[in-house]
């Protein structure tokens, strides 16, 4: 299926229409990025104004796609849908925005913190304070997974901040708001969104179940520049991230969304509850883009769009729209190369439809100029694991903010000047950071908003890089140090035998040693994926491994009484400079492990193990 835009292009002498340009724009992406297929539909003015399907479905099977048809996994577009739901029911008062969610929690509640509670805004605008955590996440096969209600009773994350404090994406706060829709309605939430969102609307191509009824026009997802077909996967935070659907589906949601709920004679929302869903109601700034209830705010071209991406194994996606223009963009691709393809079409297409407008000079310098040192540090962005052994992870996040003594800042490869009292904007106008500070105007986060509005954590000093180069390198020098020293001793016994107690805690201090490097060895196996995904579950060997770190640091303890009543009688303990060191390094690294959560099994709860 497809039609031709009718809005002209506003370039003068362009020579092409849309459905060329389209075709030309896509099939290039599509070389370029080495991506099978994928699909494109354009709505104008409450009609479906371009639909198309590109490259194929099935690449061994030659089957290409259908825009009307094949059924894309997108991820966390799904979230948009979840959304509308929630909202469905809101506005038939059986759930309400402002209330806490615990009143309509049976099988498990939100546990009590910050003497606030968790509201459904909350969840829809990201703001319920939850822990991020992947581990056992997902599932290979339909049958390895929980009700959803299960799942969350034992995998919903820990509470780390207040509600209403700061935006940071949560699967888990989206699932909750699905399962809510799920509780409310007395329903699956699957059942719920066939009936009531994707049957009036016309969906007959879409479906939350694991195993849709038209799974066999399901495109098959890829990865690779040489595309590798992949295994299917299965998300246990459904509402957040399993809607499979299609291009021309998806087209008739994002008619409704801009025509004020309503698609020729089905009405799925009210225009109160659209506008509401489509209104600004969270940001960290007055002056950065945000989050309505669902939908991601963003400015390009000048103009205001309302969008939302997703990823998934062997796909991508992206719903953009532009209520001011009534029209809207929606894009799949069976491979994850789409996720850099999609950001380059959706310009191509603004710049044709809406002249870009130039970036604004330079202001002048109106505040006073901060020190060098205020905004200048390494900044976390806050979607990692505060309270399990994902943290670690979180050094892969890491960017510096650097400030120029102009007063400039450099941050993500963009330059930004002073606009405000801890505001700033890019020299493309298109991004601004925002920073807050304690009590004492000690910078504490960082807030972009660009693509997406992102929240970053100050990084404390002793988990910055530099630091934890120095802590890690000294254990692990003084663990190989005394490792090798009792290996040397055993080949070459000294003159005069040890005294006991020196003996039984060199070996002792050895043995830590050895098992501390045997688990740093492990730890870096399993974050590399050498035990499996652990988004699919907690293997038995990852259960052994963080025995080891419990173990060590008892003997540690032991090892440190030894080494306090020598010390008092003043005899060996002082003069031994490798035993000291090892204790040293074995005391150091207790702490260095707690830091990271890797001082027994933060993985939560066991649901999901393998």
């Amino acid at each position: 299926m497809a039609v031709c835009l009718i809005a002209p292009a506003r370039a003068a002498g362009e020579p092409l229409g849309f459905e060329p340009f389209a075709d030309s724009l896509m099939s290039a992406a599509l070389a370029q990025h080495h991506i099978p297929g994928a699909v494109l539909a354009v709505v104008k003015d409450g009609r479906i104004a371009f639909a198309r399907g590109y490259g194929f479905a099935d690449l061994e099977h030659r089957i290409p796609v259908n825009a009307e048809r094949t059924m894309f996994r997108v991820a966390s577009v799904s979230k948009l849908f979840t959304a509308t739901a929630a909202m469905q029911l809101v506005e038939q008062g059986r759930l309400d925005l402002d209330a806490d969610v615990n009143r309509y929690l049976r099988r498990f509640q939100v546990p009590p913190a910050f003497s606030k509670p968790v509201t459904l805004f909350d969840l829809l605008t990201h703001t319920a304070g939850f822990d991020e955590t992947n581990l056992a996440r997902k599932a290979r096969r339909p049958s390895q997974m929980e009700s959803l209600g299960a799942y969350l009773a034992c995998r919903l994350p820990a509470r780390i901040r207040p509600p209403g404090d700061i935006i940071v994406y949560s699967n888990h706060g989206m699932a909750l708001a699905g399962y809510l829709v799920e509780v409310a309605a007395g329903m699956p939430f699957a059942q719920y969104m066939r009936e009531r969102v994707f049957t009036p609307l016309g969906m007959a191509h879409s479906s939350f179940d694991l195993v849709p009824d038209s799974a066999a026009v399901c495109a098959t997802g890829y990865e690779g520049s040489r595309p590798r077909r992949q295994r299917p996967d299965y998300t246990k935070t459904i509402p957040a991230s399993m809607l499979s659907t299609s291009g021309v589906d998806v087209a008739r949601f994002m008619i409704a969304q801009l025509e004020g709920g309503r698609l020729d004679d089905s009405r799925i929302l009210s225009e109160a509850s659209v506008a509401a869903m489509h209104r600004i109601q969270f940001t960290q700034h007055p002056m950065l883009a945000g989050i309505g209830l669902g939908f991601w705010e963003r400015f390009q071209n000048g103009e205001r769009g309302l969008w939302h991406d997703g990823d998934a194994a062997g796909f991508a996606s992206l719903l953009y729209l532009l209520p001011g223009q009534r029209a809207g963009y929606f894009m799949a691709f069976n491979s994850r190369a789409g996720s850099r393809a999609r950001g380059e079409i959706l310009q191509a297409l603004l710049d044709r439809e809406i002249p870009r407008v130039p970036p604004p000079p330079p202001p002048a310098h109106t505040h006073p100029v901060a020190p060098a040192s205020r905004f200048s540090w390494t900044y976390v962005e806050m979607r990692y694991g505060h309270r399990t052994m994902e943290k670690i992870a979180a050094l892969a996040r890491y960017t510096k903010c650097l400030q120029d003594t102009d007063g400039t800042l450099t941050f993500g490869g963009s330059r930004y000047f002073p606009i405000g009292e801890r505001l700033f904007q890019s020299e493309d106008g298109e991004g601004r950071l925002a920073f807050r500070v304690d009590k004492v105007g000690r910078v504490t986060h960082m807030f972009e908003a660009r693509s997406i509005a992102r929240g970053y954590e100050r990084v404390p000093w002793q988990g910055t890089v530099g630091v934890q180069r120095w802590w890690l390198g000294f254990c692990v020098l003084g663990f190989v140090w005394q490792v090798a020293g009792v290996l040397y001793r055993r080949r070459r016994p000294p003159a005069t035998e040890p005294a006991t107690l020196e003996r039984w805690i060199g070996y002792g201090l050895a043995l830590v040693a050895a098992v501390n490097l045997v688990f740093l060895v492990g730890l870096g196996l399993a974050i590399v994926g050498a035990f499996g995904s652990l988004e699919y579950g907690i293997p038995v060997v990852l259960d052994v491994l963080f025995a080891f770190p419990l173990a060590t640091s008892a003997i540690t303890l032991v090892s440190l009484l030894g080494y306090a009543w020598e010390w008092r009688r003043r005899t060996w303990a002082l003069r031994n400079a490798r035993l000291t060191m090892a204790l040293a390094a074995a005391l150091a690294f207790v702490p260095w492990l707690a830091y990271w959560n890797l001082l027994g099994q933060h993985f939560g709860c066991r649901l999901g193990a393998h």
